[in-house]
């Protein structure tokens, strides 16, 4: 038959043993953490410069570089404290819950900012294939002009002294007819 000594030993061996695992725990979440905050900054660094490098601020009429860099290093701050969390058990049915607030909030800003940017690029593209270029006289409901330049976005048409930039999605709706220029020879 065992003791009461016998008792104790074993329940201050698991409380040791769970204290351990407790303390392994928190270590690795913390290193977690501090990966994810090192990712984070890395990647949204990565996303301000690729954004730079690939030329894409010319389409959007605000910071898309710095929104884009801090959303995306955000995302993986959001992911290292879920995985810290996990790991310490304390994901819980609020955190899932507050996992797909974000996730939804998310698609929305994604969805708003890219509303007005892909009916500009289908009808930039299509504007193109029309055989739209510099130099062409156009005339449409609102505006007419020379046309100075055709981006994925929008077309830079000079009236006059005015310089106009409309959104390709509206010149495409609107335009009445071209007007092409006289060759000099």
């Amino acid at each position: 038959s065992r003791g009461l000594g016998d008792v104790y030993k074993r329940q201050g061996y698991f409380l040791v043993k769970n204290m351990a695992f407790s303390f392994i725990s928190i270590i690795i979440a913390l290193v977690i953490l501090i990966l994810g905050v090192t990712l984070g900054s890395l990647v949204g660094k990565f996303v301000k410069r690729a954004i730079v490098v690939l030329e894409l601020k010319k389409y959007f009429k605000f910071q898309i570089d710095l929104i884009a860099s801090r959303l995306a290093a955000w995302l993986i701050y959001i992911f290292s404290i879920i995985l810290a969390l996990i790991n310490l058990g304390i994901a819980t049915p609020i955190l899932y819950a507050i996992i797909i607030l974000l996730l939804i909030l998310i698609s929305g800003v994604v969805f708003f900012m890219l509303k007005d940017f892909i009916p500009n690029v289908v009808a930039g593209a299509a504007l193109q294939r029309r055989n739209l270029r510099k130099g062409l006289i156009i005339k449409s409901k609102d505006v007419s002009g020379k046309i100075q330049e055709i981006t994925l976005t929008e077309t830079k048409i000079s009236s006059g002294k005015d310089i106009i930039y409309v959104p390709n999605s509206l010149l495409w709706k609107n335009i009445l007819y071209v007007k092409k220029q006289k060759h000099k020879t």
